[in-house]
Parts: C-alpha cells; sequence; structure tokens
C-alpha cells in the first residue's frame, strides 16, 4: 500500500468489531451507514458491491479481493477490456461520471429512496 491511515468506527451501542485491513476512502461513508445499519441510496449499495469486489480503488491502482494489485489502470494497454470483464467496475465508472460531471445527473441515484408507510 502507498498510504496507510489507520481509523475507527465508534458508536455509543455494542457492535462487533471488526478488522479491516484495506479500504479506500471512497467506501468510508458506505462502512459508516452499513456499521450504523442506516439505509443506502442505489450509489451506496452500489458503492458497497464494488467495496466487496475491489477494497481499493484509487489514483495509484487497484486492490481486489484476492489481494492481487494493479497499478495505475491510467497506464495500463488493457483498461478498457478489463474494465467491460468488470461490470462492477464499469458501474462505478459511469455512476462517479454521473454525480460528478453530467448535466442529465439522476439524481435518484443519490438520495433516499422513503421508506413507504402501511395503509391503515
Amino acid at each position: 500500500a502507498k498510504y496507510k491511515t489507520p481509523f475507527i468506527i465508534w458508536t455509543n451501542y455494542e457492535t462487533p468489531e471488526k478488522r479491516i485491513d484495506a479500504l479506500s476512502a471512497n467506501y468510508l461513508s458506505y462502512l459508516i451507514l452499513k456499521t450504523a445499519g442506516e439505509p443506502l441510496t442505489p450509489y451506496e449499495a452500489l458503492i458497497g458491491r464494488c467495496y466487496e469486489e475491489y477494497p481499493v480503488i484509487s489514483a495509484y491502482g487497484i486492490l481486489d479481493k484476492d489481494g492481487k494489485y494493479v497499478e495505475n489502470m491510467a497506464d495500463m494497454e488493457n483498461k478498457d477490456a478489463i474494465l467491460q470483464k468488470n461490470e462492477i467496475l464499469l458501474d462505478y465508472a459511469y455512476a462517479q461520471y454521473n454525480n460528478l460531471f453530467d448535466k442529465n445527473r439522476v439524481d435518484k441515484l443519490f438520495t433516499q429512496i422513503p421508506k413507504e408507510e402501511p395503509e391503515k
């Protein structure tokens, strides 16, 4: 790993202790919401699925769940092939683009879906 920063997630109630060996900063909000048992937006759910497969995604490279590290995808000759083969990475790239740059941002991906109240 190029950089490591220790962290803890503190709760005011009993939570199982869990050690996380590798996590990139983009996943921290997902991990906090999941630990708190809070509902996730569709984007956060996508981030969670991505985290399960690729615990580290950064400008320096990608670490997969098996510990295989791929350095700087921007320099890789077969980057497009890797993205096409790994649908979750492609979905994540599209969602990031939509969130940051797209003029036609899909807001419902990034907002809570209201819980339906039971009819009386």
